[in-house]
């Protein structure tokens, strides 16, 4: 039983440390040679935003093959020189970006860069076409308007499962309607933050949130003329998904022992299905992240994140060559195709197979950095001791950056909780030159808050982090729950 209470905190507390790698951080490569630059990139400007693409990156800079294209990079300048900012970053399977931030009126130019899993970037692109947002007219999906039409989309609604009360998949599909509508903006959140405008459906899959209880997905529509309507919702009951929801804990740098090896691991009632390839994200992969974790030689890392990178391509290359299903230069090398399917599901259905849990953080008390003083300008992409403090201030405050992952590297998460810090404030809002970036009035912010924090902020913090660890104390009950009702298979080697 003490090592099935071990193993199930170390799992669990693995769980919680890996989402550090959605903040966009370094990858998981090691070499020096960087993607070749984007090329053919364009942009068209409507009267909402400017549309921006370029062709996918698929040799390095030597013209080798590129097998761990991580993501690329949009930059803006207002003159085409020298005066290129990062305003975005894209993943890897996209080679596109709708920017909406940009002034109206005023020509803009981009540059995109790639980027692999080291992470290694490409020089920049040529300059695109000058683009502008065209105001009271222009086009949107080819179509085109002029400003005499100042009527939204009626007639609008929103179904989750045709109306259905509970669900017991966090995978659904919406129905929508909405007279005129050209456009919809879809969200889990009420804000939208996050979401873009796509091309309008009368039906479409989505995801809800992880974890049990009422689910909400919130809509807006809009027609060709940019009129947009308000947002309306509708919601569905989850239960018994199975998934939990992921508790927001802040990690310190203290590690403790992992448990140790010989714990079986299974996954049960699963069976490999969909086509999965290097971009995807989804439960599929997690699934597959778990079983090929089962042999170090394949996959040492053991990195069980749900998302397809270029290490857990390294893995299925590696599975496909040891069982004789692909080999380098073979079509479907790296990607799970039917062949690896059938072995992968062969696999499942023998006996259960130990695993060694990997060395994990716990957490403690939400360490403030009191007496550091923030002096120079920080930016997507940075990584050292100022963003990890910038990190650990903006995790004092849930409503800021939610997710508390203090890990050094300035992603699109820290970017966020920066933006958000910036509004709360009154620093900078969407469109401000220098928002989501830490300049001289967000460094001044920063700098009074440490002492403010260590005086009057404690009690809150601690109340805080009382209820993160009441959170995981029931998780670790349900996990204790399930294994108490789990029969125990003898492995086999």
């Amino acid at each position: 039983m003490i090592k099935k209470i071990t193993q199930a905190i170390g799992v669990l507390w693995f769980g919680i440390a890996l989402t550090a790698f959605a903040g966009g951080g370094p990858g998981e490569g090691g070499d020096s040679l960087a993607p070749a630059a984007p090329g053919g990139v364009s942009a068209a400007g409507s009267a909402l935003n400017i549309s921006v693409t370029w062709n996918a990156v698929t040799t390095n800079s030597d013209t080798s093959a590129l097998t761990d294209l991580s993501d690329y990079r949009v930059w803006r300048s207002s003159d085409g020189g020298s005066s290129f900012q990062v305003i975005a970053t894209v993943a890897s399977g996209t080679t596109s970006y709708t920017d909406d931030s940009s002034g109206l009126g005023a020509t803009v130019y981009y540059q995109i860069t790639a980027r692999d899993a080291t992470p290694n970037e490409s020089s920049q692109s040529s300059s695109s076409n000058g683009a502008k947002k065209v105001g009271g007219g222009g086009s949107i999906g080819g179509s085109s308007f002029t400003s005499g039409d100042q009527t939204p989309p009626t007639n609008i609604s929103i179904l989750i499962n045709t109306g259905q009360e509970k669900t017991s998949s966090i995978k659904v599909t919406l129905s929508l309607s909405g007279t005129d509508a050209v456009q919809m903006l879809l969200s889990n959140t009420s804000n939208f933050q996050g979401a873009s405008w796509k091309t309008f459906n009368k039906e479409i899959a989505w995801e809800l949130t992880f974890g049990d209880g009422v689910k909400t997905v919130y809509a807006k529509f809009r027609d060709v003329a940019g009129n947009t309507t308000g947002a309306i919702s509708n919601s569905i009951t989850l239960e018994g998904s199975g998934v939990s929801a992921p508790t927001s804990v802040i990690p310190t740098k203290t590690p403790t022992p992992a448990p140790s090896a010989g714990a079986p691991s299974r996954i049960s009632g699963f069976q490999f299905r969909a086509y999965l390839k290097i971009g995807n994200e989804n439960e599929d992969v997690k699934k597959l992240q778990e079983l090929l974790a089962r042999d170090k030689e394949i996959y040492p890392s053991g990195l069980v994140t749900g998302y397809y990178g270029g290490m857990t391509k390294k893995a299925v290359e590696k599975f496909q060559e040891k069982y004789g299903i692909a080999t380098p230069g073979v079509a479907g090398h790296g990607s799970v195709g039917p062949k690896t399917q059938a072995k992968l599901n062969e696999i499942l259905g023998s006996t259960v197979v130990a695993t060694t849990p990997i060395l994990v953080t716990t957490p403690s008390a939400i360490q403030v950095p009191i007496g550091h003083t923030f002096a120079k300008r920080i930016v997507l992409g940075m990584q050292d001791e100022d963003v990890r403090k910038l990190q650990e201030i903006l995790a004092t405050d849930k409503d800021v950056y939610s997710e508390g992952l203090v890990t050094g590297y300035y992603g699109a998460l820290t970017r966020k909780a920066v933006e958000r810090f910036q509004e709360k404030h009154g620093i900078a809002k969407p469109g401000d030159p220098g928002y989501g970036d830490v300049g001289p009035g967000t460094r001044a912010k920063l700098n009074e808050l440490p002492q403010a924090l260590q005086s009057g902020g404690e009690v809150e913090v601690r109340a805080k982090l009382q209820a993160q660890i009441t959170a995981l104390q029931q998780q670790l009950q349900d996990l204790l729950s399930k294994f108490s009702k789990t029969p125990q298979t003898k492995t086999t080697q």
